[in-house]
């Protein structure tokens, strides 16, 4: 399609002919449109775009341009940029970046650049500029001449950028989270090779670990921003032995951040293990009560585990691997105190909220 441009008496554009190119044994067949209905068509094509589109005189000013681009200065008339420079409308550093796009395109060559600037809002913008020369046929007074104008389209190409930008941090973000798991898993295994009599009692041990780690990592998947609620870990890890209203957990919304949320449900994980097999998950009249609230101000997560047994409980008096885990691995993440009384555990652990995330390396 070859389009014919010319200009009124009031030198405003107008399309005098549309004419679409016909295969070599065809004749040319011209648009049936009127002159002025033509040109209203092509500019309310033009208008429909989502991409902002301008055609540049050779003196670099604007003589046409549609809306999308003028969100950038919080103007919504394009007719009042008629006549102004197109790279004064750039905000910043913008119209240098164009200048050079710009004298290609004035210099008969096809010119893309990519830049990004700040919209009237402070709202950092990314724009994709493609500008293609146009030779268009001038009445002057010594005959025809041609002069060189240019198309310049604007597209907005922000949110592909920061779908991008957000794709890097969560690779970043899982790369991090992988090695905290790993070296979470490498730990769980030495302690468990110090402390496992036997091939199986070291296989169990490390199995239910990591199960516990793999029920977290897929409570942070479901969570948003790499969070986890204390009561959807504590449901996951404790709902399995309910029975009889046995287990009470209560407690406000709260949500805890990696690294800190694997090294609650181990610890959580740690706590029922020990319940199940000697506390009072472990008989019929056994009763567990978890509670959790706020402390200083929201920064300081503080949870009570309170077991009550119809009998004496009787205590090993040895580190197991429990309790080198909750002392020793987890020590950097939370803290840990258990005491022992007549009828049960009195557990608390204690998270500072405040703490900040690991960098991202």
């Amino acid at each position: 399609m070859e389009g014919f441009v010319d200009r009124n008496r009031d030198s405003s554009l107008v399309v005098t002919r549309f004419v679409e190119r016909p295969p070599l044994d065809h004749p040319s067949r011209s648009c049936s449109l009127a002159n002025a209905d033509c040109s209203r068509y092509l500019e309310s094509l033009l208008a429909s775009s989502a991409d902002s589109v301008a055609a540049i005189e050779p003196d670099g000013t604007i003589c046409f341009i549609t809306l999308p681009l003028l969100s950038l200065f919080h103007e919504v008339d394009p007719g009042k940029m008629v006549g102004r420079p197109w790279l004064s409308i750039w905000p910043g550093g913008c119209s240098e970046k164009l200048r050079g796009s710009l004298d290609r395109a004035l210099a008969g060559s096809d010119s893309r650049c990519e830049i990004d600037c700040v919209d009237h809002e402070g709202r950092r913008t990314w724009w994709e500029v493609r500008l293609s020369p146009v030779k268009l046929p001038r009445s002057t007074g010594a005959g025809e001449a041609s002069a060189t104008m240019v198309v310049a389209v604007a597209r907005d190409v922000t949110d592909y950028h920061q779908a991008v930008r957000q794709a890097e941090m969560l690779g970043r973000e899982l790369h991090h989270r992988v090695r905290n798991m790993m070296s979470m898993v490498q730990a769980i295994v030495r302690i468990a090779a110090t402390t496992s009599t036997d091939s199986a009692v070291f296989i169990e041990s490390i199995e239910s670990r990591v199960h516990a780690m793999a029920r977290t990592h897929e409570l942070l998947c479901e969570g948003a921003d790499g969070e986890v609620d204390v009561g959807a870990l504590l449901r996951g890890e404790l709902l399995p032995f309910e029975r009889d209203n046995a287990i009470v957990i209560d407690g406000p919304p709260v949500n805890v951040r990696e690294p800190r949320a694997s090294a609650l449900g181990l610890a959580v994980h740690e706590l029922t293990v020990n319940a199940v097999k000697y506390g009072c998950l472990s008989i019929a009249a056994g009763q567990l009560s978890v509670s959790w609230e706020l402390r200083d101000a929201g920064n300081l997560l503080h949870l009570t585990w309170h077991e009550e047994c119809d009998s004496p409980v009787v205590t090993s008096g040895r580190s197991g691997f429990g309790s080198l885990l909750l002392d020793q691995l987890l020590a950097d993440q939370l803290k840990v105190s258990r005491a022992w009384h007549a009828t049960g555990l009195l557990a608390t652990i204690t998270i500072d909220l405040r703490l900040p995330p690991p960098p991202i390396e």
